[in-house]
């Protein structure tokens, strides 16, 4: 190899002046902790089993199941999703990722980018909107503790997003 060719090794990525700007690695980094932010959002849908130490996610289909799976794939974790029973139209997927916990706080996020992507997971597993396009548009957040709808509130007033919020508690 001509050394002469070769001008700069550290950084193969260019940004779009052509400047040399953040790494491939870099982004990737940021993708994955967005992809861990996600699944702890999502988590709101999933249960953990302590007798086998793994965590499932159980859906009539498998299309959302999917996404997960593929997100803990990019993360460095396997997981699998079988048919529950054979007369069911339940699928589960299961995972052993060490970095899940179903306690885990929104607020410790440090990023805006992982607190968004937190929010993401939680509207996935606990969101709705309306179904009928011609219904008054609102999003809906499902959760028992209101701890932490108020700071799913805090963390879309920091982004702007939130003019009212209601907490509606249904015994």
């Amino acid at each position: 190899m001509n050394s002469k060719n070769v001008f700069r090794a550290d950084n193969q990525q260019a940004t779009r002046d052509n400047t040399w700007g953040a790494s491939e690695t870099t982004r990737e980094t940021l993708f994955v902790a967005s992809c861990k932010s996600y699944l702890q959002g999502a988590l709101h849908d999933g249960t953990f089993n302590k007798f086998n130490q793994r965590f499932r996610f159980c859906q009539k289909g498998t299309e959302w199941l999917e996404v997960l799976k593929r997100r803990l794939k990019y993360t460095g974790y396997h997981s699998w999703i079988y048919k529950e029973g054979k007369d069911r139209d339940v699928y589960v997927l299961e995972t052993q990722a060490e970095f899940l916990d179903t306690t885990f706080d929104l607020l410790s996020l440090s990023t805006l980018e992982e607190k968004k992507a937190y929010i993401r997971g939680f509207f996935d597993a606990e969101g709705g909107i309306p179904k009928r396009p011609k219904s008054l548009f609102y999003i809906q957040l499902v959760q028992n503790s209101e701890s932490k709808l108020l700071k799913i509130k805090s963390v879309l007033n920091e982004l702007g997003i939130v003019q009212e919020l209601s907490i509606i508690q249904v015994n």
